[in-house]
């Protein structure tokens, strides 16, 4: 599944089946989300409705699977590493998942700026 979108996103960059994307990034989010060990009973009711995500917040995430994978040659691992990272943000914080994406984004867009000369 992982490897046919970035297929389908490097074949098609920025046109192409939108809707079926942000489907197949959410289910490559909620494996990995499922996968982390988590006493549900102890959850705030805020956080109990992950691994299902909003339109925006699917929308968010496919921003940043395309910042991340596509642009950049990465691999599966790569991906259940990050979006365990997530998971355990949402877990751990109250931010909320589009800030928590932002974050994750902006670090890697600036990870890679030149450092400027004063």
């Amino acid at each position: 599944m992982f490897a046919a979108l970035v297929a389908d996103m490097l074949d098609s960059p920025g046109i192409g089946q939108v809707e079926a994307r942000r489907m197949t990034v959410k289910e490559l989010f909620a494996t990995a989300y499922n996968a982390i060990p988590i006493h549900k009973e102890a959850l705030p009711e805020a956080r109990k409705r992950f691994p299902t995500l909003t339109a925006a917040d699917a929308a968010g995430l496919l921003a940043l699977f395309d910042q991340f994978y596509v642009q950049k040659e990465r691999t599966y691992s790569d991906w259940t590493v990050r979006a365990t990272a997530i998971g355990h943000e949402l877990l751990t914080t109250k931010w909320a998942f589009k800030e928590i994406i932002r974050k994750m984004s902006s670090k890697h867009k600036w990870a890679h700026a030149p450092v400027l000369n004063q």
